[in-house]
């Protein structure tokens, strides 16, 4: 009994060093290298191998070139949008239709165009980079790995941890942003106001109501309810609980 005892504690004990001996000759695969064998992957059975990257290693996808004013280094970009994973799951989507369809829709979110700005680090470089040369009008689709997807600053961290793809229309493209804005207030203020004077520039005041008590002063506490909203009627901020319900 005692031999049979150790026979066997000889077989386990060379049972686990045979173990040991086949993870000693593995090698450690990093996680971009993993990534970019998945993502070689996709393109060669979803594009067989008929698209390539640019520099950044993003991949543009022209659905529809557009025919409006070019993009450039220093545009601001209204778009729409969605980003999926590579197995085509919505993630994310500025359009109504779409989250309804999927099933993330909620009266909380906003819905409508967006405003990219290029040329101050606020975009992920792989996606600046895919922006550029495109024109009002373009409905075009970026897949854009985790080293693309930098801030372009020093010490930016990746926006994503994974390989995503991204949907775009570009609605509006926007040389200079401030006088747009400027343009915007003083046309929203003459179709619903009448037309207001600005008390600085940009800055326009209505009276809703006007109240019959103490005048505020400087330094003085006070409580008060507001609501803001976008030009488009969307309330993105309140302190009033039916306004927030609604």
């Amino acid at each position: 009994m005692n031999t049979r005892y150790r026979i066997d504690f000889a077989l386990i004990f060379l049972v686990i060093m045979i173990v040991l001996s086949s993870c000693a000759k593995e090698v450690t695969e990093s996680t971009d290298a993993l990534e970019k064998r998945i993502l070689d992957a996709h393109i060669k059975v979803v594009y067989k191998d008929t698209i390539k990257p640019l520099s950044s290693g993003v991949y543009v996808i022209n659905n529809i070139k557009g025919s409006g004013k070019e993009i450039k280094e220093k545009s601001c970009v209204f778009v729409r949008y969605s980003k999926l994973s590579l197995k085509n799951v919505y993630e994310q989507t500025s359009m109504e239709e779409i989250a309804k369809n999927v099933g993330g829709f909620a009266y909380s979110n906003y819905y409508g165009p967006v405003l990219f700005e290029l040329g101050n680090i606020s975009m992920m470089k792989g996606m600046e980079q895919g922006f550029l040369k495109l024109r009002e009008g373009a409905n075009v689709r970026m897949i854009i790995p985790p080293w693309a997807s930098e801030l372009d600053y020093k010490g930016s961290e990746r926006q994503l941890p994974t390989s995503a793809v991204y949907d775009f229309e570009i609605l509006k493209v926007i040389d200079d942003y401030p006088q747009y804005e400027l343009d915007s207030l003083h046309m929203f203020s003459s179709m619903h106001y009448q037309g207001l004077d600005s008390l600085v520039k940009g800055y326009y005041f209505k009276s809703l109501q006007e109240g019959d008590g103490d005048s505020v002063k400087v330094g003085s506490t006070i409580r008060y309810n507001y609501v803001g909203k976008l030009l488009n009627g969307f309330v993105f901020d309140t302190n009033i609980e039916d306004t927030a319900r609604k």
